[in-house]
């Protein structure tokens, strides 16, 4: 019997046919659901037929690993700054910085968060970051390129008596003519270099501005200046909150040196107070006597260092008086020359001058030479007072107990109580030089303890440790 293949969709297509055999060709299947055909053998030029069904599977679907990220680039300038990247990825990933200022802070499926570190150098640089799939080898690279630090040279402004407040201070031929406009123009990290001579105008620090006298005006650098300094009135040290400098200067009257202040290579004169700033290398200057008076007094931290310090004090007119040269209270006077007078009336009351009273706790002496003497006096004046606070003393040099200066209670005689321990070297004339530092066959030599000492340099700007332990006194004798 004869008979007819009949597909009922076109992708099946009859292509061999026997009375015994037939072959059937179905085309691939594109799309990702499955599809039916049915296939009719039917009697040629009759009623027979029988049918064939075919079930086609859909195109099973193949996923291609993928991650993609955005942005693949990002410019950052050379503070610290986030990156925000935004992630599509149909695999889990790792998210891997190649250099140490680049960390990871968060991280979702969708969303990673990036932190660079400031950049403190003046070149740019750059850092990769891959997204690397998990357990496999599809990687997406963000590329960051951050700026260098831009470094903005500090200006110089001139002040000479011959100048003018409508010049622009870039030179001494267009210097302005007042420290007070030039601190207005100034901004913190610029320097003000001021000629040598005289200026009475009282005027205000800035923060962070560095202030600096006695130039002749053929400087090519602040270390090109000579030994004289410019004159000024002092008394303007404002509440700073930035490191901020005045050198090369004399003052007239101390003023305050107040927290973030430090005064260098000046000399100061009459009543000073160093209130959490800082004096070094610098000469003090400070004399007088009443009732109660603090001719130099050193609190909140304050720090004296590297110092010629003359201070004196004297009283005679009331009954029960004490003057205090230096007065301390919580403060650190550390690598000085200590001179001065003390002197006492000489009435049935006696009055009381002490060299240093200390107040509170905190208060440090350290590797200092006291040169002090005292005059007069129907009670003896005395070197220091601690009935109300605490000293810690090292490494010092005194001289003159044999008449009156008195010391802390292991060597002398003790005015007050409450010291900390102390380690104190009692030396005569005899075993130190005319600069009072010490000969070779001193017994200050290599004497002090090294756990007080906090500065790298003495008085005279040499090595403070030398040989291993440090010399009690200002002055390192290099032996």
């Amino acid at each position: 019997m004869e008979f007819d293949v009949t597909p009922s969709e076109t992708w099946i297509t009859v292509t061999q046919k026997t009375a015994t055999s037939v072959t059937l060709l179905a085309q691939a299947n594109t799309a990702t659901t499955a599809r039916s055909s049915t296939v009719t053998f039917k009697q040629r030029d009759g009623v027979a037929t029988a049918t064939l069904t075919v079930n086609q599977a859909g195109a099973q679907i193949v996923v291609t690993p993928s991650i993609q990220i955005l942005p693949v680039s990002k410019e950052i300038g050379a503070d610290a700054e986030s990156v925000n990247v935004t992630v599509t990825a149909n695999v889990e990933f790792d998210v891997i910085p190649n250099v140490e200022w680049i960390t990871v802070t968060q991280e979702t499926a969708t969303n990673v968060t990036l932190q660079a570190l400031e950049n403190t150098a003046t070149t740019t640089r750059s850092g990769t970051v891959t997204f690397k799939q998990k357990g496999g080898a599809v990687t997406a690279t963000l590329t960051v390129n951050q700026a260098g630090k831009v470094v903005v040279e500090p200006a110089i402004i001139y002040v000479t008596p011959a100048g003018n407040d409508f010049n622009d201070g870039k030179s001494w031929n267009n210097a302005v003519k007042t420290i007070t406009y030039a601190m207005f123009i100034a901004k913190a990290g610029d320097q003000v270099w001021v000629q040598e001579g005289s200026y009475s105008e009282s005027f205000s620090m800035k923060s962070g501005v560095s202030l600096y006298g006695g130039f002749d005006r053929s400087e090519n650098s602040i270390d090109d200046r000579g030994t004289t300094r410019s004159v000024i009135p002092g008394d303007f040290f404002d509440y700073l909150t930035a490191p901020t400098l005045i050198d090369g200067f004399v003052l007239l009257r101390g003023g305050t040196v107040s927290n973030n202040l430090t005064v260098n290579n000046c000399e100061l004169n009459r009543a000073l107070r160093v209130e959490a700033g800082t004096v070094t290398y610098s000469t003090i200057k400070t004399s007088g006597g009443s009732y109660s008076s603090d001719n130099l007094e050193i609190s909140s931290g304050g720090q004296i260092l590297n110092c010629r310090i003359e201070a004196s004090g004297s009283q005679s007119s009331v009954p029960y008086p004490y003057v205090n040269a230096i007065t301390m209270n919580g403060g650190r006077i550390e690598g000085c020359i200590m001179s001065g007078v003390l002197y006492s009336g000489s009435v049935d009351w006696g009055y009381l001058v002490y060299y240093i009273r200390c107040r509170g706790s905190n208060n440090y002496i350290v590797n200092c030479t006291f040169d002090v003497i005292r005059t007069g006096g129907f009670y003896p004046s005395h070197g220091f007072w601690n009935g109300d606070g605490s000293l810690t003393f090292f490494n010092n040099i005194v001289l003159h107990q044999e008449i009156g200066f008195s010391v802390p209670n292991n060597v002398g005689s003790l005015s007050g109580n409450n010291f900390t321990e102390a380690d104190v070297f009692s030396i005569d004339h005899f075993f130190l030089n005319d600069d009072l530092s010490p000969k070779s066959n001193s017994p200050a030599v290599n004497a002090g303890n090294n756990n007080y000492v906090t500065l790298d340099k003495d008085i005279n700007g040499n090595p403070r440790i030398q040989n291993g332990t440090v010399d009690a006194g200002a002055i390192e004798s290099g032996y």
